[in-house]
């Protein structure tokens, strides 16, 4: 299958992206961190907290929830809030690198660095993409998942140059649909129902009532239902279920952990319910679940 992206061409010459660095920050309260002369083109959200990013002399909030693609040849300056500092995920592409030169997994981060402005490293503008684009990152949206995998994919010993490759393409392709979704009008999730979302997607090994919800977003419980089955085709209890599943599932494909510790980090202690449940998603046991990808 070719993960070849038709808009990436330019007189008839395909592009050859790269990812070269994918990762997450967690600031200090009031850190400042600058950049003098970046040459990546980023993925850059907020997965919590707050703060201030200051791209080529532009001030832009970024809270959880929020995202922003930046621009070759940028200067940054990454200011933590003094109480909620954010804690932020990175993603940096090469939209075009010459394929046979090997790829370095790093970004010039300014003049000094070794790879700057090397000629088998180059920026191209991306039609939709031009200048500085931002946009709110919901946890049910095609982006938020492949941003989260890049980054677990990237931190692997194993991560490969052909992983570079169809990941920066993939990457490419849904900031264009998330960018694109919004100047053609398309819905987000309500501010209330995503802050839901994001809490509970960044804490997999907690559980939750229908009051838990209805307290933390500040609604009754009949509205908090009446969100999910309108937005997200679930009622919540169905939509945190699935998502630990998830979660789940990609531990035991991908990890070690007994049945019962991916159980215990999915908020499940309960080792026969854990598997009735995961069951219910899947359609086979944990184990066979497992044995089926060949992890044992």
């Amino acid at each position: 299958m070719s993960f070849r992206i038709k808009c990436l061409r330019l007189k008839d010459m395909p592009l050859q992206p790269a990812l070269v660095l994918a990762n997450f920050r967690q600031f200090a309260p009031g850190e400042e961190v600058s950049q003098s002369c970046v040459q990546s083109r980023m993925l850059l959200w907020c997965k919590a907290g707050k703060g201030e990013v200051v791209v080529l002399g532009r001030r832009l909030d970024l809270a959880a929830g929020h995202y922003v693609f930046l621009p070759w040849n940028r200067s940054i300056r990454y200011l933590a809030d003094g109480k909620n500092p954010f804690l932020v995920g990175g993603i940096h592409l090469i939209p075009d690198h010459d394929p046979g030169k090997p790829i370095v997994f790093e970004v010039a981060h300014d003049r000094k660095n070794p790879l700057f402005d090397h000629a088998f490293r180059r920026d191209f503008i991306v039609p939709g993409l031009e200048g500085i684009v931002s946009g709110r990152l919901s946890p049910t949206d095609p982006l938020f998942h492949l941003s989260e995998f890049a980054v677990h994919r990237y931190g692997r010993s194993d991560f490969s140059e052909n992983d570079s490759r169809r990941l920066a393409e993939m990457a490419i392709l849904e900031i264009k649909e998330a960018v694109a979704k919004v100047g053609s009008g398309g819905q987000d999730l309500p501010v209330g129902l995503e802050k839901l979302t994001l809490y509970i997607d960044g804490h997999p090994d907690q559980t939750f009532d229908l009051d838990d919800l209805a307290r933390f977003s500040g609604q009754s419980r009949s509205t908090v239902v009446r969100l999910f089955r309108k937005y997200l085709g679930l009622p919540p209890m169905d939509w945190i279920n699935r998502k630990k599943i998830e979660r789940a599932a990609r531990l035991l494909r991908e990890e070690s952990f007994s049945v019962a510790e991916v159980g215990r980090r999915i908020g499940i202690a309960d080792s026969f319910y854990f598997s009735k449940v995961f069951k219910k998603w899947q359609g086979v046991s944990p184990l066979a679940y497992r044995k089926k990808k060949g992890l044992l």
